[in-house]
């Protein structure tokens, strides 16, 4: 399952004999965190042979949750959950519903599909570099009068660290679209250390409708119906007959994203 950081969940277990009968017994709950440290909230019993338990998700990443059961019943029981900060995506979760004719009002299938918008804003950045803003501080070695930054496009540098002196705006310039940054009338020297915001203040329409259409043809198999998990004899939609297993991206959104698309020739 997945939650929000900072998401309040109210864990439930219940306690059944060989019988298949609920019994009272000892409940212990351990939670590990992402960072390896654990927990032990309070254990309540509300009913009989009925466990429940308050956690409130304040690390995001991968929580083990165990409970321990004793006495009566001997028994283990954990399982795992998935924490995400809020963060945006290239397309929301109500534009892809959209786009797969699911009503707005059907949640049942809410938590997978954001699996997979996540997943496709990772193809789709893997192919035209950062959309999403972020902060990005990389290291390069001087030497020559140009240097390439690594996430482009680029909104802005914030800092330029040459040698451990923050230069003047002045003393370089940067292509926004290549991530080329020039030092002015010189070369690089020794380390080089740059802060700067990656990504698109808009996104643009295309690469908005590549998402939409990569996260249909990777989810439509799991609303189940007559749909074939092979390709069909469009040529839009692929290789005719090239199976539909795990991601791929189709023509049509190559084609969308083309325009956008970064060069072979970045490090």
């Amino acid at each position: 399952m997945s939650y929000l950081l900072g998401q309040r969940d109210t864990l439930r277990l219940e306690v059944r004999d060989e019988q298949g009968n609920l019994s009272n017994a000892d409940v212990a709950l351990t939670l590990t965190k992402p960072d390896g440290t654990t927990a032990s909230p309070a254990v309540d019993n509300p009913l009989f042979g009925v466990y429940t338990a308050q956690v409130t998700y304040d690390q995001a990443g991968d929580w083990l949750r165990v409970w321990q059961v004793s006495g009566a019943v001997v028994a283990v029981d954990s399982d795992q959950v998935h924490i995400t900060a809020p963060a945006l995506r290239i397309v929301g979760l109500a534009q892809v519903k959209k786009q797969l004719n699911i009503d707005p009002a059907d949640t049942s299938q809410d938590e997978e599909l954001s699996g997979y918008i996540d997943a496709v804003t990772e193809v789709v950045e893997d192919i035209v570099g950062p959309v999403l803003p972020r902060t990005v501080t990389e290291t390069h070695t001087g030497g020559a009068g140009t240097l390439i930054l690594r996430r482009p496009p680029v909104i802005s540098v914030t800092a330029v660290v040459e040698n451990g002196t923050t230069l003047a705006d002045g003393a370089w310039q940067v292509d926004p679209e290549t991530g080329i940054l020039t030092r002015s009338g010189a070369r690089w020297a020794g380390t080089v250390a740059v802060t700067y915001r990656a990504g698109r203040t808009v996104t643009p329409p295309s690469i908005r409708l590549a998402a939409k259409e990569l996260a249909q043809v990777n989810f439509r198999p799991q609303l189940g119906g007559d749909y074939s998990p092979f390709d069909t004899d469009s040529a839009e939609e692929g290789v005719p007959g090239e199976v539909r297993l795990g991601f791929f991206v189709p023509r049509r959104v190559r084609e969308l994203l083309k325009p956008y698309e970064q060069g072979g020739w970045l490090p």
